[in-house]
């Protein structure tokens, strides 16, 4: 994959998560740090968007990442299937 394409995907999951995903527990990490574990975030509630056919909100509040979760970034339990 080109660095363009990387940067694409990065812009994509910035526009449709920035204000979504909850990056409270990196308030005080450095913005490198906080650009990476937001793109992991998004990239999992991305996923979930797309898989379990949720809109964006309803992802990004699937998220549950975080250190020590072997890792699992995010739930989403469908209640009809």
């Amino acid at each position: 994959m080109s660095k363009v394409h990387v940067r694409h995907i990065k812009a994509a999951l910035v526009r449709d998560f920035d204000q979504l995903i909850d990056m409270s527990d990196y308030a005080k990490a450095s913005d490198e740090q906080r650009e990476k574990v937001f793109c992991t975030r998004a990239l999992a509630a991305f996923a979930l968007q797309r898989f379990a056919d949720v809109d964006q909100v309803q992802a990004a509040s699937c998220v549950v990442d975080g250190s020590n979760d072997n890792g699992i970034d995010a739930i989403y339990l469908d209640q009809a299937n």
